[in-house]
């Protein structure tokens, strides 16, 4: 196994062995400098450990790896598709050069094993090119180091390569199309809040209306959309008022105000939204579209204004996607059908992950884990949305009741379909399992 030769090569080689991973030295002030590293790197027979190592990694699609370095050994763990599996642990004997040889190449001192570094290298493999961002620190125990896999992640570049439904595409293009109102996204930290930004302004009349953005400096970066203004602002040293008087005389049709930074400052560009008529978008972290609201009224937005401009918000959450390739169809249970609100007589089965304890092949004996997904019984993943248009019920409630279970009552009531909802749409489509649904759910 690939895991085996890791850190456990005991003869000599030489760097021009092993898998097709080709290593970039960066960080260095100069290239003269980078090239030194490379030179140096390449001497050290953990070089191709290195490149065994991360051709592993890109295989396996990991984003992020820690290594945890103590007397005991190395344990590794991959982030794969946003969950941390353990993988097997290394000895130090192996593990201490190939960590050397990274740091060599991040421009990093690998003799340096207490205080924080910082650094990062390249790497391609399978013409893809990876950036490796690398932070090795001291611990009581040892040294932790994460190495983070910038390039490995799946671009989305339209509303279907975000896993929304047509229906619910038509429904968001149609309020986002809107001359007027506000409009949020939510997700949870981590969530894929800033892709689904980018893929539905994306979709929207952007070369017909104007639209400018007013992004803080001090947090996530607006994702670039084409012919979106963007204007930066510190809020620690500008002048919001005047920033914002002067934005509005560029008479946009929609701003955009990524994150509320300032509650004064956002009711105030809700008040001239509302009496200009034009289109507001912002987003917040929350559980789902209702918790929005909430959280919207706890951090003081006029309550009044809010219901009055509220035109949608679309809440998510990602879940793993089945492989195609080992995932097994099943019965599902006609009881469990009912209680999740879906029809026994049309279910004909449902889809779960490849088990390699209980899946065996023909002869009884185990399968060999898949090549598409290394095992995992999952690979990619795809995002549950809904969107909640509020009703004159729940509006009223937002102003009278504004209580969580409450609310979503409501809503419900008015032919809201939350995250569940939505959720079973994937499951039914054999797009990922019900234990999946149910765990990102519940995250």
């Amino acid at each position: 196994m690939v895991f085996k030769k890791l850190f456990g090569r005991k003869k000599k080689i030489t760097a021009l062995e092993g898998p097709p991973v080709k290593l970039g030295a960066r960080g260095a002030p100069t290239q003269a400098e980078n090239q030194a590293n490379l030179v140096a790197a390449r001497q050290s027979p953990a070089f191709v450990t290195v490149k065994e190592w991360l051709e592993d990694i890109f295989k396996k699609r990991a984003d992020q790896v820690v290594l945890d370095y103590t007397a005991a050994g190395v344990a590794v763990r991959y982030q794969v598709d946003g969950l941390w599996h353990a993988m097997p642990g290394r000895d130090r004997e192996s593990g201490d050069p190939a960590l050397a040889v990274m740091k060599k190449l991040a421009n990093l001192n690998p003799k340096e094993r207490r205080a924080k570094q910082q650094g990062y290298f390249a790497a391609k493999y399978l013409q893809l090119e990876f950036k490796i961002h690398l932070t090795a620190e001291g611990t009581k125990n040892g040294e932790r180091v994460l190495l983070e896999i910038e390039g490995a992640e799946v671009k989305f570049e339209t509303l279907d390569d975000l896993g929304m439904r047509e229906k619910l595409q038509e429904q968001l293009k149609e309020i986002l199309n809107q001359p007027s109102g506000l409009f949020v996204y939510s997700a949870l930290p981590g969530g894929g809040l800033s892709t689904t930004m980018q893929g539905t302004l994306r979709a929207t009349d952007r070369y017909l209306r104007d639209f400018v953005a007013l992004v803080d400096k001090t947090k996530e970066p607006l994702p670039y959309v084409e012919n979106i203004e963007i204007i930066e602002y510190d809020p620690s040293s500008d002048d919001l008022q005047e920033l914002f008087r002067s934005v509005m005389l560029k008479e946009p049709d929609v701003l955009i105000i990524p994150h509320i930074s300032d509650p004064t400052f956002f009711n105030q560009a809700l008040e001239q939204t509302i009496a200009e008529e034009k289109l507001l978008i912002t987003s917040l972290r929350a559980k789902d579209a209702v918790e929005a609201l909430l959280r919207m009224l706890a951090m003081k937005i006029n309550p009044e204004k809010m219901t009055q401009a509220l035109r949608g918000v679309l809440c998510q959450r990602l879940v793993r996607k089945l492989c195609l390739s080992c995932r097994r169809p099943y019965k599902p249970n006609p009881q469990l059908l009912q209680k999740l609100g879906l029809p026994p007589e049309k279910i004909q089965h449902f889809f779960r992950a490849f088990n390699p304890k209980t899946d065996m092949g023909e002869d009884g004996k185990p399968l060999p884990p898949c090549e598409v997904c290394g095992g995992l019984g999952y690979r990619e993943r795809t995002a549950v949305f809904e969107l909640l248009v509020p009703r004159e019920g729940l509006k009223r409630a937002l102003l009278q009741q504004p209580r969580l279970e409450v609310l979503r009552q409501i809503a419900r009531q008015e032919g809201h379909r939350g995250l569940l909802e939505e959720g079973l749409f994937h499951v039914v489509r054999g797009n990922t399992s019900l234990d999946e649904l149910k765990r990102a759910l519940q995250t």
